[in-house]
């Protein structure tokens, strides 16, 4: 089993030490409209301002409520729920216009956003994922807003499609549960003539993004940009092999390669690493980094992956695009066995995470070798929270997912535990052709069934 060195474990202790003594966010004082971006917000304006006409960044949430047995939805009172989530989170109601070159977060004192509701009676039957697909293809306007859209599909007499559409730029994965379990709280309220149990909120998104300014300046940054420094040393974005040349501008569009790993080779995964002492994240990406090191022909290697960015307590019912990349390196000089590879993972990925409250672009921008090349062109991520849904007040629903055309990363693996292990390799058209995307999907399926069947076995030879 790995253990961390006592390096990592002092820098571990420090960053503990350093949380416990943070005060609270806190709310500021003063009637405003105008708020400066936090530093996700931020990169997302200027990819905006650069295409305006992007889709890469609609977030689509889709849910088919009622049927036989259920409650009839009530429509009117749908959009009036959905609308006191608008006015309870400002983030919802909130536009971005540049004054005097400096972009600003504007809040709205009121928004109604109305409910577009299609009769998708007698259509086919595969209606609401028209419609899902639609919302994800159709751009928002950053200046005028709004940011988010209510569209209903009525399938038939019972069932209905429920499709919320919003720009990332105010909303992340992790709101998404927020906002399912606001819409409930006060559709049940309205329809019982209760008042909802929904405590005030102790900030709005807008204070967190000047407390975040705040925190990443002056000594602060410069101690962070030091360890980023050293943690990633030479290390540079990975030359990837590509079947066309990187465009000057990229069009944002994307593939998607689905697959699913075998019950066999999932549970002798699970086993590795329980024997190991690692999470089934590290195995994974110990594997993605050989892959990615063979295609790249580098021996250090750079993954990006997301996390949720609710630090603080304040944050954990909130509304808004709290989410940061954390880069990870690889590191596989020395041609190691893989269960050295998995050691270094671990320790590098647990250094990495004890900072992962440092704002990505602020790194990007000290680090990347020049204004164009992104400081990771791979992303990873295990998906393990739990899918909100529309289950109370009577309602039993399904997901809808819609299809994803574009691509954020060049290249970003996502992996799911259900009956087995299973994902999708997301890769940006501009670059990769499809074959090329399974062709990668299969040799690291292969990485994975060498090291289940000999851990031992050196990098080079997997």
């Amino acid at each position: 089993m790995t253990t961390l060195s006592p390096a990592v474990q002092e820098r571990l202790r420090l960053t503990l030490q350093m949380k416990k003594q943070d005060g609270a966010i806190p709310r500021r004082p003063g009637a405003r409209d105008r708020f400066p971006l936090s530093f996700s917000q931020e990169r997302l304006w200027r990819l905006y301002r650069q295409q305006p006409e992007s889709t890469a960044y609609n977030v689509v949430k889709g849910y088919i409520l009622g049927g036989d047995g259920q409650p009839p939805l009530d429509l009117p009172l749908l959009e009036r729920c959905f609308n006191d989530v608008v006015a309870r989170h400002e983030s919802l109601r909130t536009v971005f216009r540049a004054e005097d070159g400096v972009p600003m977060q504007i809040v709205l004192p009121s928004l109604h956003v109305p409910l577009q509701y299609v009769d998708g009676r007698g259509s086919a039957a595969d209606e609401a994922q028209r419609w899902a697909d639609y919302e994800a293809e159709t751009p928002f306007d950053l200046e005028r807003g709004p940011l988010l859209r209510l569209r209903v599909v009525q399938l038939d007499e019972l069932r209905f499609a429920v499709l919320m559409s919003m720009h990332h730029i105010v909303f992340d994965g992790w709101s998404s549960g927020v906002f399912v379990d606001d819409m409930t709280a006060f559709y049940q309220a309205h329809a019982t003539g209760t008042a909802p149990p929904l405590a005030p909120l102790p900030i709005q998104y807008t204070d967190y993004a000047a407390w975040q300014r705040e925190r990443f300046s002056g000594a602060a940054l410069e101690a962070e940009l030091r360890f980023w420094r050293e943690h990633l040393g030479d290390a540079r974005p990975l030359a990837l092999p590509t079947d066309r040349p990187r465009p000057s501008v990229p069009s944002g569009g994307g593939g998607t390669v689905q697959f699913t790993f075998s019950s066999e080779l999932s549970d002798a995964l699970s086993a590795l690493a329980r024997r190991e002492g690692v999470t089934m994240f590290m195995l994974f990406l110990a594997a993605y980094d050989v892959l990615l090191s063979r295609m790249s022909g580098s021996d250090n290697v750079l993954v990006g992956t997301i996390m949720a960015g609710r630090h603080r307590r304040e944050t954990e019912r909130l509304i808004g695009f709290f989410v940061n990349t954390v880069v990870l390196r690889g590191d596989l000089s020395g041609d190691p066995a893989f269960r050295d590879l998995l050691g270094r993972v671990r320790e590098s990925s647990l250094t990495a995470h004890s900072h992962q409250e440092f704002p990505f672009e602020r790194l990007a921008d000290e680090m990347r070798p020049d204004g164009h090349t992104p400081l990771v062109q791979a992303n990873f991520i295990v998906h393990n929270w739990k899918k909100p849904s529309m289950i109370e007040g009577g309602f039993h629903s399904e997901s809808i997912c819609a299809t994803r055309r574009t691509s954020r990363f060049d290249l970003s693996l996502g992996l799911e535990e259900k009956s087995t292990w299973c994902g999708s390799l997301e890769y940006a058209t501009d670059l990769f052709d499809e074959a090329t995307a399974q062709w990668m999907v299969a040799r690291l399926e292969r990485i994975l069934a060498a090291v289940a069947a000999n851990p031992e076995a050196k990098v080079s030879e997997l």
